[in-house]
């Protein structure tokens, strides 16, 4: 079991998005995700929270990255705008 802060992201993918959107507004831009069953929770997040993300310009995939000579380690790291 993990200790520290930590709050519950529920609903669509819209909604998982607009929450997303709303803390990196608030200058949050890395994220540590967890959900469990871990394999269908990661599918959930990949397939549908991140291309809504990707519209939005909120993230790119981390291959798109590299491609600008950019290192970024997590794919959440591209939500800081800066890209």
């Amino acid at each position: 079991m993990r200790g520290g802060a930590g709050t519950a992201l529920v609903g669509s993918h819209e909604e998982v998005a607009d929450r997303i959107a709303e803390y990196h507004a608030l200058g949050i831009d890395e994220f540590v995700l967890s959900g469990y069953p871990h394999l269908e929770e990661a599918w959930w997040m990949g397939e549908g929270v991140m291309p809504i993300l990707r519209r939005r310009g909120l993230w790119q995939p981390p291959d798109a990255a590299q491609g600008r000579g950019e290192s970024r380690t997590a794919a959440f790291a591209a939500l800081n705008g800066s890209t």
